[in-house]
């Protein structure tokens, strides 16, 4: 998925969110942290820095940034979204965003960007488990494997390559 051609979809933060949480598999209360100053970038810019306050296991986490686009996407978000956010207006957005790209699934809700941030890094850049756990902040490797779906593609790629 392209951000530009999202942007032509849906304008604002709640698009941002929707980016990173396919691009890094955060969380969507850890993406409003950086709009309302709780989670920050670091200074070298190559890291987002998750309190233990963010983080669904109560321990602080980094999140790498790996592309100039996401950097630069996290900090329009930072200088805009805590000025617009409310419960409300994200789930019009989300309304209108899953509208756009998944509107017959019911299922399709924001979570659903970290299995797609999990499964793309398991088949599509072939990123051990392990890193996948830490990237998602899972306390278990098990927890982590529930975020990884098989894709055909990769499976068909693996039966040739036997």
């Amino acid at each position: 998925m392209h951000f530009r051609f999202f942007t032509t979809v849906v304008t604002g933060g709640w698009l941002i969110c929707f980016f990173f949480g396919v691009k890094t598999g955060m969380r969507r209360g850890e993406i409003i942290g950086l709009g309302d100053g709780r989670a920050a970038l670091t200074p070298d810019e190559k890291w987002v820095f998750l309190p233990s306050v963010l983080t669904k296991t109560s321990e602080d986490r980094y999140v790498p940034v790996g592309t100039d686009e996401l950097r630069d996407a996290i900090k329009r978000l930072i200088d805009g979204l805590a000025a617009v956010y409310s419960h409300r207006t994200f789930y019009r957005r989300w309304g209108l965003l899953k509208r756009e790209i998944a509107r017959l699934d019911d299922r399709f809700m924001f979570h659903t960007t970290r299995h797609t941030a999990a499964t793309r890094m398991a088949n599509d850049l072939r990123v051990p488990t392990s890193i996948i756990q830490k990237m998602l902040g899972h306390a278990t490797i098990q927890t982590t494997q529930k975020y990884v779906h098989a894709k055909d593609d990769a499976m068909l790629e693996i039966a040739g390559r036997m």
